[in-house]
């Protein structure tokens, strides 16, 4: 079925083949605020996978928040952690109980408000589930009233635009002079993303002259979620222009920092305490099964946004991400920092030769595990130490020369990470391999930064980047820039600036 129709200005016109579908089909849109969210929720739907896969991801992910609330108040209440310390002989304690007896006022208080946050936040997440749901079953309802067809089954986002583009059509969504293309509605999707990438690349949220120095490398997802919400909630109309309130009142986006900065001094303890807790859950069976994982590099939120080609979208980022990362991990390996792997081999040797002594004991004698040293029996501290072992030796053992990493150089890099540096193609290896280990940290470092950057957040909007709000609407009204069937988009891109090196990093 063809939708190409007749011109932009009488297609709006054209009586309904089916106006009960029609209804029906405009009546789901109306679920939707904006054509960008529209367009933004067809993308994930596509992406991941069709109805059923988006609904089961958003409610597991409700469930597995409210399992870390449940199972995190149940051990605090109902383990007794100072007799499980100072336990002797198993048979004697008594772990398992209520421990809300022995708690103060104070304690009662700390607890009761970690909790009271905790189901808030749990909250706003069956909210918010509830309404992605709705949302995509939007989705799928209105395509298939017009196509009798799933989103899900197009073979690649490109058909997929294709198909969104006639389902829009269909709609004669308002604002629009003519049929969306592919690249369209690619520029309304990533309209936000956009306008954040150029604030890295031109370092508009470098802030060295406030009363707190903030510098764009430190920046976390905490911190990224708060520019969203700050910035972006109001600078476009539903139309697609940009926000003249906004544009003209510079004031108001300063004073939204300090308010959602104020709101998050008050979250970020319970915050960080959740987040910290989240993970423990999340990755300490992986981590036991495999202690080297926390010695893995992960792109900071800094290094994701100066990869970022204009208008690129999250999929397509995140898998050039993966791809870069073995070339990163073979060239950060040719110019390893010699200082800490000479400490990390003595480490090695002594953690090793207790470990050897202790197996060596278990294999004369099985109860020779059980001999307690302080606190603590030999089989405990030989698990300790094996693992302290694997993670001290992946993060400072210096890997074998390979004819793989030798081919892995700065052109390699730039294949993949799109927008480098241009003072890598000129500078040493060794400083490019500095600059790499600042930009795609090991796990345990990024996971520090993380839950650093809930309790660094607050501080930052206030005293500095609230400062920088004039800077940063004068910034996007200049950089703005008016597209036909699309409205406001950023015409800065991602251009490569000079601002990577080793005293920015």
């Amino acid at each position: 079925m063809s939708f190409r129709g007749p011109g932009p200005m009488d297609w709006h016109k054209l009586p309904d083949a089916d106006s009960g579908t029609s209804s029906d089909a405009q009546r789901l849109y109306g679920r939707f605020s904006t054509l960008d969210t529209f367009l933004t929720c067809a993308y994930w739907y596509h992406t991941r996978r069709g109805y059923w896969c988006v609904c089961s991801e958003s409610i597991t992910y409700v469930l597995t928040i409210g399992f870390t609330i449940l199972y995190a108040h149940l051990l605090l209440l109902y383990v007794d952690w100072v007799q499980l310390l100072h336990c002797q002989d198993a048979s004697e304690c008594t772990i398992f109980r209520f421990t809300g007896d022995v708690l103060t006022a104070t304690g009662w208080v700390v607890v009761g408000s970690f909790l009271s946050m905790c189901v808030c936040f749990w909250l706003w997440n069956v909210v918010h589930c509830a309404l992605t749901i709705r949302r995509y079953s939007a989705i799928r309802r209105i395509v298939h009233i017009v196509h009798r067809r799933d989103l899900a089954t197009a073979p690649d986002w490109n058909d997929a635009c294709e198909l969104v583009a006639s389902v829009v059509e269909a709609l004669r969504v308002p604002g629009l002079s003519r049929r969306l293309t592919a690249s369209e509605i690619n520029l309304r999707i990533t309209r936000y993303d956009a306008f954040m990438s150029a604030f890295v690349n031109h370092s508009m949220l470098e802030c060295p002259h406030t009363p707190v120095r903030f510098r764009q490398c430190h920046m976390t997802k905490t911190l990224e979620w708060s520019l969203y919400r700050c910035v972006f909630s109001e600078m476009i109309k539903p139309d697609g222009a940009l926000n003249l309130l906004f544009v003209n009142a510079p004031r108001r986006l300063s004073r939204r920092f300090r308010l959602l900065g104020c709101i998050m001094a008050i979250v970020s303890p319970f915050l960080c305490a959740f987040i910290a807790i989240y993970y423990f859950f999340k990755y300490a069976e992986h981590v036991y099964k495999n202690p080297v994982y926390m010695a893995t590099r992960r792109w900071s939120p800094y290094a994701r946004w100066r990869m970022r080609s204009h208008a690129e979208l999250p999929h397509v980022l995140s898998r050039r991400a993966n791809l870069a990362y073995r070339h990163v991990d073979l060239f950060i390996g040719k110019y390893p920092q010699h200082l800490p792997c000479i400490w990390g081999r003595f480490a090695s040797f002594v953690l090793g030769s207790v470990v050897g002594t202790i197996l060596v004991m278990g294999m004369l004698s099985e109860r020779a595990l059980l001999f307690r040293i302080g606190d603590h029996d030999l089989l405990w501290i030989l698990a300790v130490f094996s693992a302290t072992i694997l993670v001290v030796r992946s993060s400072t053992e210096i890997p074998r020369a390979s004819q793989e990493a030798d081919d892995v150089s700065v052109a390699t890099l730039r294949a993949h990470m799109v927008h480098i540096p241009l003072e890598w193609d000129g500078g040493s290896s060794e400083q490019v391999a500095i600059d790499l280990q600042m930009l795609c940290p090991q796990v345990a470092l990024f996971f520090a930064r993380e839950l650093l950057g809930i309790l660094s957040t607050p501080i930052y909007l206030c005293f500095a980047i609230a400062y920088r709000a004039t800077d940063i609407v004068e910034f996007i009204e200049r950089q703005s820039t008016t597209i036909e069937n699309v409205g406001v988009v950023c015409k800065a891109g991602v251009e490569p600036c000079h601002t990577w090196s080793s005293t920015t990093l």
